[in-house]
């Protein structure tokens, strides 16, 4: 099962208040899913805006595996039509503490996949 959410962000406090209930809504519904040990979990959370265009938060889980990862992706051009991506796991739950955990790590995904922007330095680290 998977789903994904978009939080439209018109300004930093909007996109804030967007997550928030994000997370205190569709989140929360979503957990009972994501605590089934034999449930694929794929949910994309999708940031909308120009500056943030092709960003998103994932929370990931194989069914019959206790682990769920809560990712961020950014696609990015070296030049027009060139698109790549960058990936970074934030952390990591085990299915019985998502109720505590993803919240917390859905919160540091945003705060990163905001602030994230690429340079020489990173984007070459997922060029192949």
């Amino acid at each position: 099962m998977g789903s994904t959410y978009a939080i439209t962000q018109v300004n930093t406090l909007e996109a804030e208040n967007a997550l928030d209930r994000f997370i205190k809504g569709d989140l929360q519904d979503a957990i009972d899913h994501i605590q089934q040990i034999n449930a694929s979990v794929y949910y994309s959370c999708r940031l909308d805006n120009l500056e943030s265009k092709g960003r998103r938060i994932m929370i990931v889980a194989d069914a019959n595996e206790d682990l769920v990862r809560i990712c961020i992706e950014a696609s990015y051009e070296l030049y027009e039509g060139d698109t790549h991506f960058f990936v970074e796991r934030i952390g990591t739950s085990n299915r019985s503490e998502a109720r505590e955990r993803v919240p917390n790590l859905m919160q540091r995904a945003y705060d990163r996949l905001i602030t994230w922007k690429p340079s020489h330095d990173n984007i070459w680290d997922n060029v192949y």
